[in-house]
């Protein structure tokens, strides 16, 4: 098995807000592990596989090009470690997650047999946007509109 990770996206918003992502993955016999770091002020919490997609496409037939998964949502783990695990195990669905600062990893692993005969290539995307965004210029001086909507935000990033 071969793998590989990479950072993907990194934000750091000077404010903490609820944030919405949708991430797109596409190609092979590959499993795509999303990893999350998210933080408020000095505290950060790592979430390793925050997401996991997995593509396998043993049929003998040729990997449609162009395949894609994504989501814009997750499961949660389940809630209690028992044993045996109650069927179905208990998830609930993240739809956000609240931070101020973001990173999005990605750690990638191909199951091969013998050696590939040509490289993989697999396409990744995240993207992040917040739930809510009140911008401090729009509380500006309402009289005098080319500073209420001056096409930039006030101390922000």
């Amino acid at each position: 098995m071969i793998a590989t990770g990479n950072q993907l996206c990194k934000i750091s918003y000077k404010r903490p807000d609820l944030w919405n992502w949708i991430f797109l993955a596409k190609h092979v016999t590959l499993t795509v592990h999303w990893d999350l770091t998210i933080g408020i002020g000095r505290a950060a919490i790592v979430i390793p596989d925050f997401d996991v997609f997995s593509f396998n496409w043993n049929d003998g037939a040729a990997f449609p090009v162009n395949q894609q998964i994504w989501s814009m949502q997750t499961l949660t783990p389940q809630k209690a470690f028992v044993a045996p695990p109650p069927v179905p195990p208990p998830t609930a669905i993240a739809t956000n997650f609240p931070a101020q600062d973001i990173q999005l990893s990605t750690r990638c692993f191909l199951a091969i047999s013998g050696l590939a005969a040509s490289p993989v290539t697999v396409e990744l995307s995240g993207q992040f946007s917040p739930s809510t965004h009140v911008r401090p210029d729009w509380y500006q001086d309402e009289r005098v509109p080319e500073v209420q909507f001056a096409g930039q935000e006030t101390a922000g990033t």
